[in-house]
């Protein structure tokens, strides 16, 4: 007789949720158009596994159930690339925050700092990743199933922000999860084009030896700011842009890159040292291969 694995207490729990939220799904599956009600039950069994259980144990099933209408219907239709964020009130100066993207690192970060710099408080919420399939529309047709393309979902209650300021702070987040996401699209053009800055100082520094020891200074610490020692953000070079810098950002550390008395180009880098990394040397705007 073949013998079945006893499963974990983590398994178990979530189970004991999904079961505890499914029953209470049928009032806020009314809250759904009937056509849309089996992927919507689809949702939350795909969702509700990958929740904490200290989000769990403040909301009620049914309020659980309720919230993730919000978020479906939000997450229901989305083109392309496109980041979807949408602050909705619920109570005085409390909001729950949503949204929705292709998934990649640094959502929640970017989330957290939007909030400290509007002055609101992070309450409780979760973020998701699910794989999801949609038309050439961009309407949801399956979620959960793993041969779909992955969407970070975030649900955030927020406490703090006035209603008044909601447009603005979507405005901002938004602008602030497209620099991340160009940031994480571009980030091995970014280092590939330092990498070649680097090349070209060890270039510079065999034809023209008086300015040997300058050039392998700054190429040995471009190869620091490579060794996994910072968090890249932008890089520009010449007419190239990348990163913050493709979709509108602004970096204002500047080096010239010369040889001689004849200036052959300019690189921005922009980021910051990744925590626990000693601090080598400030960034700032300098000439890389001059005295």
């Amino acid at each position: 007789m073949a013998r079945t694995r006893p499963r974990t207490k983590g398994a178990a729990e979530r189970t004991t949720a999904l079961d505890r939220v499914l029953s209470g799904l049928k009032p806020a599956s009314s809250r759904v158009r009937e056509p849309h009600r089996p992927l919507f039950a689809a949702f939350v069994r795909a969702v509700v596994p990958q929740l904490r259980s200290s989000y769990l144990e403040r909301h009620a099933a049914e309020e659980v159930a309720a919230q993730l209408v919000k978020l479906f219907q939000m997450v229901r239709v989305r083109s392309g690339n496109k980041i979807q964020v949408q602050f909705d009130a619920s109570g005085e100066e409390r909001a729950v925050l949503h949204s929705c993207m292709a998934d990649q690192p640094f959502i929640v970060d970017t989330v957290r700092l939007l909030l400290q710099d509007v002055d609101a408080s992070y309450v409780t919420g979760f973020n998701v990743v699910l794989p999801v399939k949609r038309d050439g529309r961009g309407r949801m047709t399956a979620v959960g199933d793993w041969d779909g393309q992955l969407e970070s979902m975030v649900q955030v209650e927020t406490f703090g922000l006035d209603a008044t300021a909601f447009q603005a702070a979507e405005a901002r987040l938004l602008e602030h999860l497209h620099l991340s996401q160009a940031m994480v699209a571009d980030f091995e053009e970014m280092t590939g084009a330092v990498e070649g800055i680097s090349d070209r100082l060890e270039q510079v520094a065999v034809r023209l030896p008086d300015r040997a020891d300058s050039c392998r200074e700054a190429a040995e610490f471009l190869g620091w700011l490579l060794g996994d020692n910072f968090v890249f953000m932008g890089v520009s070079i010449g007419d190239s842009r990348l990163g913050f810098e493709r979709v509108g950002g602004h970096l204002e550390e500047e080096w010239s890159l010369e040889e001689g008395q004849e200036e052959v180009g300019r690189v921005r880098v922009g980021g910051h040292a990744r925590a626990g990394t000693e601090e080598r040397q400030r960034i700032t705007g300098s000439s890389l291969g001059t005295d």
